[in-house]
């Protein structure tokens, strides 16, 4: 058995998770009041899940609004203005297939409103392919992804493990995806 290739297809596996976890997103938006016209220097605050600050801006004249380089996890968007109102947004993203939020339409209002929104469509998995690499929905961080052909010469490499929870208890029915060290699944 070629140890170093099996030393490479688990240094792939570790390295792919990292590589999706620190895919960027961003979000863009307009913050309007009740009566639909913009709202400049509203105040924005993205918080984490913990309520833990990780962004702020302003809103330009135009009551638009700009955040980039994003760790793609649950956010709450916080947005304030003294003369208009508050609205929260929260931001689910997904395990993977995450794209920028463009266009997100805020509505201040005295009572703050509520909406919620997510980093693209949720990843859907078809059912004629278990055990394959989930079919992402149009727009997806991995859709339009061109694989690589196997190379000709095949060897055969077996991995075993278990998967656990934060608990430490299995995991039933988890999808297992491999990637190669071009991350192709």
């Amino acid at each position: 058995m070629n140890y170093k290739r099996l030393l490479n297809i688990l240094l792939a596996i570790v390295l792919s998770s990292f590589a999706y976890s620190s895919e960027t997103v961003s979000v863009t938006g307009v913050v309007v009041d009740s009566d639909g016209k913009p709202v400049k220097k509203a105040e924005i605050e993205l918080l984490t899940s913990k309520k833990e600050k990780v962004a702020d801006t302003k809103t330009d004249k135009k009551g638009t609004f700009d955040l980039k380089d994003l760790k793609p996890q649950n956010y709450y968007l916080n947005i304030t203005s003294k003369k208009k109102g508050s609205a929260m947004v929260l931001i689910r993203s997904w395990p993977s297939g995450n794209i920028d939020i463009k266009d997100l339409k805020v509505t201040l209002s005295e009572k703050g409103e509520k909406q919620k929104s997510s980093f693209g469509p949720k990843p859907t998995l078809s059912d004629d392919k278990i055990g394959a690499a989930p079919a992402l929905q149009k727009g997806g961080a991995l859709a339009g992804r061109k694989t690589k052909k196997p190379p000709k010469k095949v060897e055969k490499v077996s991995l075993s493990g278990k998967v656990l929870n934060k608990k430490g208890k299995p995991v039933k029915k988890a999808k297992i995806i491999l990637f190669d060290e071009n991350y192709n699944p």
